[in-house]
């Protein structure tokens, strides 16, 4: 058994399987959460390393949004 980042598991299964020749599988299942303790907005922090990666991933700019993208703007 190993806990494993949910963040980190993405791609993880084929990974396995292509290391392994398809012979092995993985089950994941959840276990438990765990906070972060560090601002998600300083740079160079892990909450910060984890939004960006995320961002990243997504398609979308590494920056968050300023709040004035969020205002209805008339």
């Amino acid at each position: 058994r190993a806990y494993l980042p949910v963040v980190e598991s993405f791609g993880f299964d084929a990974e396995l399987r292509g290391a392994t020749g398809g012979e092995a599988f993985a089950q994941l299942c959840f276990h438990h959460w765990e906070v972060i303790d560090s601002d998600p907005l300083e740079v160079g922090s892990k909450a910060n390393e984890l939004c960006v990666a995320i961002r990243k991933r997504k398609g979308k700019s590494e920056q968050p949004p300023s709040a004035d993208a969020f205002f209805d703007k008339l």
